[in-house]
């Protein structure tokens, strides 16, 4: 006989996990926003060259 094992999802268990999840979201957001406002202002390449600084401090 074969039992599967269900596992809880992080984000069901962790009660915070929905305000963690928002918050991130809104990171990735604003992001994203001033990744677009470099590129306008300057280059694609410096717009990906800040996000990827970005994304080594923050998370």
């Amino acid at each position: 006989m074969c039992v599967k094992t269900l596992h809880t999802p992080y984000f069901l268990a962790n009660s915070h996990a929905p305000i963690n999840l928002r918050k991130h979201a809104k990171d990735l957001l604003e992001f994203a926003k001033r990744a677009v406002e470099i590129a306008i202002e300057q280059d694609e390449q410096a717009a990906i060259n800040w996000l990827e600084s970005a994304s080594q401090t923050s998370y």
